[in-house]
């Protein structure tokens, strides 16, 4: 049963990695990873209460911030097993969006979410607004001179930067020991077979 599991997940990884080479739109690369969120923490194999794709806060948006622009349009939102609500938000792969950019985009979105939630106060766990947590899925990282800026940025929003060659890579090795282990298992299958 796990060896089942495992094969299928590389199979999964190996497509994701194909799409997002290939630059697909966002669009496809936000449903495939949406039907597998486990591919940004094996933990997350089994999302408790609701997840949604391109859920809009538009109205919770304009109840704080009356004079914003623009609405707020989350890609994928999710609760996990420990309760922390995650937002993630995914630029095409070859689209290098601006930090600062994406640190006001997070940064809308939680506080549009943070609104939903006092809106809703029934589905707060344990009556309290959850921990938010607001992931940056993108083509290329922002490793530069002024690292701790960005840092401190991502911080005050509870974000995090993650590429999707990281979120390949990071797959991998999750199932890298497993894989290692299948290999031996192959080899002493070939040994008894031959006896």
């Amino acid at each position: 049963m796990f060896y089942e599991i495992t094969s299928q997940r590389l199979k999964v990884i190996e497509k994701f990695q194909k799409i997002t080479d290939e630059n697909q739109l966002e669009r496809a690369v936000q449903m495939y990873l949406y039907d597998h969120l486990w591919l940004l923490d094996p933990s997350w194999e089994r999302v408790t209460g609701t997840s949604v794709m391109e859920q809009t806060l538009t109205k919770e948006l304009k109840q704080i911030n009356p004079d914003a622009a623009s609405g707020a349009r989350i890609d994928i939102a999710f609760k996990t097993v420990s309760g922390k609500h995650v937002i993630i938000e995914m630029k095409r792969p070859k689209v290098h969006p601006d930090i600062m950019n994406l640190v006001a985009q997070g940064n809308k979105y939680v506080q549009a979410t943070t609104q939903w939630f006092s809106n809703n106060p029934k589905n707060c766990p344990g009556g309290n607004i959850p921990h938010i947590e607001v992931i940056f899925l993108v083509g290329s990282g922002y490793l530069q001179e002024n690292q701790h800026f960005i840092n401190m940025q991502l911080l005050s929003i509870n974000g995090k930067i993650l590429t999707y060659n990281d979120l390949i890579v990071q797959s991998k090795q999750a199932y890298a020991e497993y894989q290692d282990k299948k290999n031996d298992a192959a080899r002493i299958m070939k040994i008894v077979e031959g006896i």
